[in-house]
This record gives C-alpha cells, sequence and structure tokens, in this order.
C-alpha cells in the first residue's frame, strides 16, 4: 500500500488546498451564490446571461471561459452598450 505521501491524487489536492483562491475566483463564486439564491432552483445561466455586463464576463461568470486580461474591441463595445442601458 503506497503512502498516503506518496499517492500523485493526495500531493495536488495538498497543493490546491494551500494555494489561496485568486479575488477574481472569490467574486464569481459569491455572485453565482447570490444568484443561485436569486433564482429559487430555476437556474443562474439564464440570469448570468441577462446580466449587463461584457460577454467576456458573462463567459467567465458561466464557467465557459477563463477570464483574461486581455480585452479586445467586441469586449469594448460591450461595454459601451452595458453603460448605454443603466
Amino acid at each position: 500500500m503506497a503512502s498516503q505521501a506518496s499517492d500523485p491524487l493526495l500531493q495536488e489536492i495538498n497543493a490546491v488546498m494551500s494555494t489561496p483562491r485568486e479575488l477574481r475566483d472569490l467574486c464569481r463564486l459569491s455572485i453565482r451564490n447570490h444568484l443561485a439564491y436569486s433564482a429559487s432552483g430555476s437556474g443562474i445561466l439564464h440570469l448570468v446571461s441577462h446580466l449587463p455586463l461584457p460577454r467576456s464576463l458573462v463567459s467567465y461568470l458561466s464557467y465557459t471561459r477563463e477570464f483574461s486580461n486581455e480585452w479586445d474591441d467586441e469586449d469594448d463595445v460591450d461595454i459601451a452598450l452595458s453603460l448605454q442601458e443603466l
């Protein structure tokens, strides 16, 4: 039987657990938890897609892509449109 210290899975779990989560990941979890509470079981993806946010942030909140620090032209247009709706 392999020792727990030499088990690759346990080593990976220990590495993940000892690394603090990034602020953006904590924000995503907080927003999703709030939406889940508001959705009352109807699912949050519908709510996320209707937020006045750029597509890149909606995708990030939906876990469809990782957030990038680089903006593209579509993100600029999305931000401008989101601000006009406010």
